[in-house]
């Protein structure tokens, strides 16, 4: 669909970035309200070993986490051992970007978030509570937001758009049962060190409802 391909390759060209550096990078869409935490959130976190990807905002979806360990300010990261969707904000290690890059040179293009969330080699952790809400899921946090958003993927990517048929069908749907046992499987070896749940904001270090500022594109 060509939304989520410009979305995908907008991703991909900084992966490319960030593989070639030595430090890691924070990647932000341009609708992603931000939490007043994240600048020392950052400022603790460049420096860690044995990470590759840390997830930074919630999107209404439980996700699979492990033990969460303290950080400061009251935030916690925990290992994330299941996401399902949402690229909106997330802190990327040169390792990282390393992984989504031959995989897409392996496997050729895909959303985004889906790429990320399928990718079991990345170390991923998450940020708890989140510090980055989606302008479009905003409300759904009791976060007002200037910024009315309109989904063009929705719009324009409909399945009527887009039909396919005959052995094409066959193997989209082959795959799609692919993804979902290869899911299925990731959870059951998981679950017994894990828990799957919402995580939540703090309402109040959203309320300058700012949004994502080129200072804070890169750690």
């Amino acid at each position: 669909m060509p939304t989520e391909v410009a979305c995908f390759f907008s991703h991909y060209s900084l992966w490319k970035r960030i593989a070639q550096n030595t430090t890691p990078a924070l990647v932000l869409e341009d609708d992603a309200i931000i939490s007043d935490q994240l600048p020392a959130l950052i400022n603790q976190v460049k420096h860690l070993k044995n990470i590759d990807h840390l997830c930074l905002e919630t999107r209404l979806r439980k996700k699979l986490l492990g033990r969460s360990i303290p950080v400061s300010g009251g935030i916690e990261l925990a290992p994330l051992y299941q996401d399902r969707t949402g690229a909106a904000a997330y802190i990327l290690w040169p390792e990282g970007a390393r992984l989504l890059v031959e995989r897409c040179t392996r496997k050729g293009a895909a959303i985004a978030d889906a790429l990320i969330s399928s990718e079991y080699r990345l170390r991923s952790w998450q940020a708890v509570p989140a510090l980055v809400v989606q302008s479009d899921v905003a409300g759904a946090y009791g976060l007002q937001t200037p910024l009315k958003t309109h989904s063009y993927i929705q719009a324009h990517d409909s399945r009527f758009n887009y039909r396919i048929n005959g052995i094409r069908s066959l193997s989209f749907k082959l795959r799609r049962i692919q993804g979902q046992l290869k899911l299925a499987i990731r959870w059951i070896r998981k679950m017994p060190q894990s828990r799957r749940q919402l995580v939540g904001i703090d309402k109040t270090r959203f309320e300058s409802g700012e949004f994502c500022a080129p200072k804070l594109q890169k750690t």
